[in-house]
C-alpha cells in the first residue's frame, strides 16, 4: 500500500510541476515549423551558392579568354614612359590600398590616395583610343589624366606644353 501512495504522490508531483501537454505540443509544433522553415531557407542559399559558383567559375573562364585575345592592348597599356606631356587612364581611387586583386601592378601613391592607372600614351588621341579598348575589356568607369614628369597636370597646362613642343619654343 505505502508503494501505491508513493507511485501515486511521484505521478502527481511530476505532472504537477511540469509543462501542461497541451502547451508542451504547441511549443514543439512551434519549434519544429521554425526548425523546417530555417531548413528550407538553407536549401535555397546552398542552390544560391552553387549557382554564384557556376557564375564566378564562367567569369574566370572569360577572363582569361579576353586576356588571350586582348595580350596586344594589354601590352600597350603597361608600355614604358613616354618623355615630357603624356596621358594615363585612371580607373579608380581609394584611400586604404588593402588588395592583393591584378589591378595592384597599376596602383600608384599619389598624395593620400592610391590611384589605379593603366597606359602611357605620348598624345590625348591614343589616351582615347585606349578608352575603346577598355571598354571591350569590361572597365566601364574611367578618366584621362594628363601627366608630365610622374605628376599629374591639368589640361591646360598639357595643351600648352603640346604647343610649346610643337613649335620649338
Amino acid at each position: 500500500m505505502r508503494k501505491i501512495f508513493y507511485l501515486l504522490t511521484l505521478s502527481i508531483a511530476i505532472a504537477s510541476c511540469g509543462v501542461p501537454k497541451k502547451k508542451y505540443n504547441e511549443t514543439v509544433i512551434k519549434y519544429q515549423k521554425e526548425l523546417d522553415t530555417a531548413r528550407e531557407k538553407n536549401t535555397e542559399l546552398e542552390s544560391e551558392n552553387e549557382e554564384k559558383s557556376k557564375q564566378i567559375k564562367v567569369a574566370k573562364k572569360k577572363v582569361v579568354k579576353l586576356k588571350e585575345e586582348h595580350k596586344n592592348e594589354l601590352d600597350q597599356l603597361t608600355s614604358t614612359i613616354p618623355t615630357g606631356v603624356y596621358y594615363r587612364v585612371q580607373i579608380g581611387a581609394i584611400k586604404n590600398a588593402k588588395s592583393n586583386s591584378e589591378l595592384d601592378q597599376f596602383l600608384e601613391k599619389e598624395g593620400e590616395y592610391y590611384k589605379w592607372r593603366v597606359g602611357y600614351f605620348s598624345t590625348l588621341e591614343a589616351a582615347k583610343n585606349a578608352k575603346n579598348d577598355l571598354k571591350r575589356l569590361g572597365v566601364r568607369k574611367f578618366w584621362i589624366v594628363p601627366m608630365k614628369n610622374g605628376e599629374t597636370i591639368t589640361f591646360e597646362k598639357a595643351t600648352l606644353e603640346e604647343e610649346i613642343s610643337e613649335n620649338g619654343f
